[in-house]
């Protein structure tokens, strides 16, 4: 990513996060973890989650997560885009202190990157926006 332009920290709260530049800005909340809203998958016989709403669970180590992304939304060429749930839904304990974002001018690209989880359960994710369309992301261990 040192080939990009960092997009700069704008506002940085306790829940959300503002990145800005001349033409971009990009803002990432957080909200404690919906529990009554999730299907929540048990291992046979133990308290271990292993799924939430039938998906792996990232940033746990087999405990509920305690905070979740409330929403990521991208602001570019004065239009608003908000992007999909499906980029983020299981992604758990976010660090938004070790968030960061990329924009790559030629190719019209914004790249989120982040270092999230409670330890044990930490992960990093990037995730690409190409023309205010998202398209991908990308999740892994890094330790």
């Amino acid at each position: 990513m040192s080939n990009f332009l960092k997009l700069p920290v704008f506002k940085e709260g306790k829940n959300e996060i503002f990145f800005k530049n001349k033409n971009l800005e990009l803002q990432i909340k957080v909200k404690p973890f919906a529990k009554n809203n999730s299907k929540i998958t048990y291992l046979k016989n133990s308290m271990i989650v292993e799924k939430i709403n039938s998906e792996k669970v990232w940033g746990t180590d087999g405990y509920l997560p305690k905070n979740q992304y409330d929403f990521i939304k991208l602001k570019c060429n004065n239009k608003h885009y908000v992007l999909p749930n499906k980029a983020f839904e299981n992604l758990y304990e976010p660090n938004l202190e070790f968030t960061k974002v990329y924009v790559d001018e030629k190719s019209d690209s914004v790249f989120i990157e982040a270092t999230n989880g409670d330890g044990a359960g930490g992960y990093t994710f990037i995730m690409v926006i190409q023309s205010e369309v998202y398209k991908e992301r990308l999740v892994l261990h890094p330790f």
